[in-house]
């Protein structure tokens, strides 16, 4: 019944410790369900396999430009998505809700996923794209957080956050104090 929220510096493994979660849930017999806002439910999946298979399965492939990138061999894909089938739900970013918001979107799934595959563990990443982009952005965040917060305590589950910081404008604090 609790959330976490967390945040770092771009680059520095935010969605990463995300999928590690998530697979650390299913390593404990959990089930978790994963919203990634960056990353179609395909791409979330790759990520997912390559932390899960571990350096010794991870082979390479040539990008479109022939840059070589990781890759999990078919054959190791396929037991790995046995190893975590209906356990790890991930809701697909790409999927369009007419009548909702993309927050109330996740969080009817969210509902969904906790009634209907017992999920214990909930993960969004980020919450700066569970929410539109409005004047508003932090009561907006506010609110999000708190409609999770309320869920998590109803279905006696773990929602974690990632806030991916917005790229601001440098001020000094110093620079509005009057000096007398």
């Amino acid at each position: 019944g609790s959330v976490t929220i967390w945040t770092g510096k771009a680059g520095h493994g935010k969605s990463t410790l995300s999928g590690l979660f998530a697979l650390q849930a299913v390593e404990q017999g959990k089930t978790a369900c994963v919203y990634s806002g960056e990353l179609s439910k395909e791409e979330f999946q790759e990520w997912i396999n390559l932390q899960c298979a571990g350096s010794e399965y991870i082979g390479l492939k040539a990008d479109k430009d022939g840059n070589p990138i990781p890759c999990v061999p078919y054959p190791v894909q396929q037991r790995i998505i046995q190893y975590y089938d209906k356990k790890i739900f991930l809701f697909d970013n790409e999927e369009i809700f007419e009548d909702e918001t993309e927050d109330k979107a996740i969080l009817r799934l969210f509902k969904v996923a906790a009634r209907q595959h017992g999920c214990k563990l909930f993960i969004v990443d980020n919450l700066m794209m569970a929410l539109a982009e409005s004047d508003e952005e932090f009561r907006d965040q506010k609110k999000f957080v708190n409609a999770m917060k309320k869920f998590a305590r109803k279905f006696g589950v773990h929602v974690m956050i990632v806030a991916h910081p917005r790229k601001t404008k440098e001020r000094h604090l110093c620079s509005s104090v009057r000096r007398r």
